[in-house]
């Protein structure tokens, strides 16, 4: 399928491919408690579009989308706040998507769900602070031929328990019983200026347990799990769009209510708790939480110089601006016109 892609869409590929800063190996090590908060959000459809790498055009392979449903080829984190919230905690107003799983038919192969666990990660819990609203992410090697060196892989599962059974290079039919969910860990060490720079450099990964002097502010660890339906069996599975199957990759445009953001660093991470799923109905600090009190940057979503290049004119899948398409190809939903004027902490 390579053969089918054109040099401009592979230049912008290599430049992806160079997006994620890794870690030196086993200089890495783990925090002993895994202490995090986990928020569960809707899969909202698929499109040729990528809102961080190429705003406002198209994309040579089909994303599917979790998180806010009014995000579009042009989203913004203060675009995405404004619309409302697609995640069972509604100040998660965050947008998630990673390329598209396909059959032997080409038929997309969809999530249920995105659930974007929020962890300690690899440096000291009490140092993290929080992730600054408009952080755009990016993780994982589209063009990667072999297993990628971080934590970027597939999993089977039982659907019983959900006891992980075995761990995969690439995405697998689980068979009868089990089902099938990926993993994306992006890097936590910020540089504590930029919220988007070519090549995610102003994001890297822990060395030795602690975030290196160039990235010196560490932020909550996002990994993103992606579970496909259980027991769904599916042969011959893919990307779309011609990426090596090997080449698992996931994006996020950050837009958390900054008050609940700090509340869950501090009453979570900082504390030394695993809180589990937080939803509008199970908050664990809802006596001291901070939701709606913090204000928005003024322009949190101003791209830094030199933006990785697109490279897609020659490839207008879907109309700039577009939004993506639910399974059946109809149009996602969209916030209503009066949850534009959302207020800052409304649930």
């Amino acid at each position: 399928m390579w053969g089918r892609v054109t040099a401009s869409v592979v230049a912008v590929f290599v430049v992806a491919a160079a997006m994620t800063p890794a870690p030196d190996g086993a200089a890495v090590q783990a925090v002993p408690v895994d202490v995090h908060w986990i928020v569960e959000c809707d899969q909202v459809g698929t499109a040729h579009i990528d809102p961080i790498l190429n705003p406002g055009g198209s994309w040579p392979h089909l994303h599917t989308f979790g998180g806010n449903p009014a995000v579009h080829a042009s989203s913004t984190a203060g675009q995405l706040f404004a619309d409302g919230s697609g995640c069972k905690d509604s100040a998660d107003r965050s947008a998630y998507w990673q390329p598209t799983l396909v059959d032997q038919a080409g038929e997309p192969v969809v999530p249920e769900s995105f659930r974007a666990y929020y962890r300690a990660g690899e440096v000291d819990p009490q140092l993290i602070e929080p992730a600054p609203f408009g952080l755009r992410l990016v993780a994982g090697d589209p063009t990667a031929t072999s297993r990628q060196p971080l934590d970027i892989d597939y999993l089977c599962l039982g659907t019983s328990d959900a006891l992980v059974e075995s761990v995969h290079d690439t995405a697998t039919d689980c068979g009868p019983g089990r089902f099938l969910r990926s993993d994306v860990e992006f890097p936590q060490c910020w540089d504590g200026v930029d919220l988007w720079l070519e090549g995610v450099a102003h994001m890297a990964y822990p060395r030795g347990g602690e975030c290196p002097a160039s990235h010196p502010v560490a932020i909550p660890q996002l990994s993103l799990e992606s579970s496909y339906p259980e027991g769904a069996t599916y042969e011959g599975m893919g990307f779309e769009g011609g990426l090596s199957p090997y080449g698992l990759h996931a994006d996020a445009i950050l837009a958390w209510d900054p008050g609940e953001m700090e509340t869950l660093v501090e009453g979570c991470l900082n504390a030394g708790r695993s809180c589990q799923d937080v939803t509008d109905e199970v908050r664990p600090f809802s006596g001291a939480d901070a939701r709606g009190t913090l204000p928005l940057p003024a322009e949190p979503d101003a791209p830094a110089a030199g933006s990785a290049p697109t490279g897609h004119e020659e490839h207008p899948t879907t109309p700039a601006g577009s939004a993506p398409t639910g399974a059946a190809g109809t149009p996602a939903p969209r916030a209503a016109a009066e949850e534009s004027t959302v207020e800052v902490g409304t649930p």
